[in-house]
């Protein structure tokens, strides 16, 4: 962000980088003001340079910090980044240059030294001010309850005041939302500075500034009561880990503020729905389709000679139309199609111009299929596009995999085996499946908990698991075995799906995370 940049810049200045500074300054398109805001120095000939006299013997002089984009120091002390402490160093000519601030104490966003004992004086005070104000703007300052307990437990356990910090949360954890309550359950385990490193939660909540959504009447109405009562505490998070996103207009309401809020960053910016999404399909290839033997000339009942259909040029080329809300071809990378994709879009294509028109008179058949005897351990099902395969995924932790046609499931031969097969003969494709291994079904194990989703490949030649473990398991649907284990989430993984093109797959679990 913009302050992380600063701190680099002040970094580079400090070391004598001049042509690196330079270079960074000109692609991030920051000015000399921009630094000049939080130091100054001595070379009056760069842009945005501000010379600081002497300060008088004996008397130390206040590090000059300037107001960035419009926000104000806190009422009555500094803030991180405003505060920090600032070494002086003199120069000729009774010039006094202040040293940047170590960009270490820039990055650090919890690195306090404020009273921990304090702490809950001042969210118990704010609590009670919120509590006392007007309805109208009760439901919208209630909504810093949460981001700011957050933020100074995080504080008091970063600054290793363990003890203050089970304190704070013990009193105020029972005041959030009902909707906040999993991610407090995660909270709670960080106890010590230790627990913090490579926590996503904690990770969450320093990279990304919280959004809140508060009327001009009541933000200023809080701004009023942290200018009065001094509370810098406040103050410093609600600068540094807040983004309050102010509007003219009546307070929202209780209603309208729990619609929205819930997520783990707040609410939505308003910026956020205005880049444009592509939610249409991707274009098709464009390749010919031969026509069947019967399409071409031919008689009918009556001696006449039949009509030539039209030749469809193309794949799905029902429209010439550009979708405009299409993703770009090369927005997602995609392998060219295999001889066999073609030929399954082919067969796809024929089918369907073969297909009967549905209506009252002419209704579809359906069959169906029962599992029998699965006492309630049935969690997860997906059958393939051909309809010849089903897996079932069990609360047993397994995976089944059923052929629902003749065709039996068989596995590919030993490599010991495939080294024997001719490979120039047209049926090679058959000669590597081991017919002693042919069954109907197949179970797969590796996964330690239920089996919450499936998912086959377009191609079937692959399907995928996810489980209570918070794992996602690949499996080769030729030797029935686990290819790949896949360990990103931290909670259970719910449901897994295959993209329509293959090669892609999204997952998504408890964690709230869509990998």
């Amino acid at each position: 962000d913009r302050q992380t940049l600063v701190a680099v810049l002040q970094f580079l200045r400090r070391s004598n980088l001049r042509e690196s500074e330079e270079i960074l300054r000109r692609e991030a398109r920051l000015l000399g003001d921009d630094l000049g805001g939080s130091v100054a120095t001595v070379a009056s000939s760069s842009p945005g340079v501000a010379a600081v006299p002497a300060a008088p013997p004996g008397k130390g002089g206040d590090c000059g910090v300037a107001a960035r984009g419009g926000r104000q120091p806190p009422p009555g002390g500094t803030r991180r980044g405003w505060g920090a402490p600032c070494a002086s160093r003199r120069l000729g000519g009774g010039v006094v240059v202040e040293d940047q601030p170590d960009v270490s104490a820039v990055l650090s966003a919890y690195n306090q030294q404020g009273d921990p004992t304090l702490y809950e004086e001042y969210y118990s005070g704010l609590k009670h001010f919120i509590e006392c104000s007007l309805d109208c703007h009760r439901a919208e300052l209630s909504q810093l309850f949460y981001p700011l307990f957050v933020h100074m437990y995080l504080e008091l356990v970063y600054n290793q005041h363990e003890s203050e910090a089970k304190s704070f949360f013990e009193r105020f954890h029972g005041d959030q939302e009902c909707y906040y309550q999993d991610d407090l359950r995660v909270l709670s385990s960080l106890t010590k500075k230790e627990h913090m490193k490579g926590n996503e939660t904690m990770l969450d909540f320093r990279t990304s500034k919280f959004v809140l959504r508060i009327s001009r009447d009541s933000y200023q109405l809080l701004k009023r009561h942290l200018q009065e009562k001094q509370n810098n505490q406040i103050w410093n998070i609600v600068q540094e880990h807040l983004y309050i996103d102010i509007f003219d207009g009546m307070p929202r309401s209780k209603q309208q503020i729990d619609a929205m809020v819930g997520s783990l960053a707040g609410e939505a910016k308003r910026e956020a729905n205005k880049a444009k999404v592509f939610f249409g399909l991707l274009k098709e290839p464009e390749f010919d389709v031969p026509l069947d033997d019967e399409d071409e000339e031919g008689e009918n009942e009556e001696g006449k000679p039949k009509k030539k259909k039209p030749k469809k040029d193309s794949v799905g080329s029902k429209s010439k139309k550009q979708d405009p809300n299409a993703p770009p071809q090369n927005r997602i990378p995609l392998p060219e199609l295999k001889d066999s994709d073609k030929l399954d879009k082919v067969m796809n294509m024929k089918e369907a111009a073969r297909r009967v028109r549905l209506g009252p008179e002419c209704l579809p058949s359906i069959c169906f299929y029962t599992f029998l005897n699965a006492y309630q351990g049935l969690t997860a099902v997906d059958i393939t596009d051909d309809s010849s395969m089903i897996v079932g995924g069990f609360a047993d932790s397994t995976v089944r995999v059923w052929s629902v046609t003749p065709k039996k499931l068989r596995s590919v031969k030993t490599a010991a085996d495939l080294s024997l097969i001719d490979k120039e003969s047209d049926d090679v494709l058959e000669r590597i499946m081991d017919e002693k291994t042919a069954s109907e079904l197949k179970i797969l194990y590796g996964h330690s908990g239920p089996v919450y989703g499936t998912s086959f490949s377009p191609d079937r030649n692959y399907l995928l698991s996810c489980s209570e473990d918070g794992t996602v398991r690949l499996w080769s649907l030729q030797t029935f075995t686990c290819l790949v284990g896949y360990k990103g989430h931290n909670y259970p993984v719910w449901d897994t799906q295959f993209s329509p093109y293959g090669y892609y797959f999204v997952s998504g679990g408890h964690d709230r995370v869509a990998r």
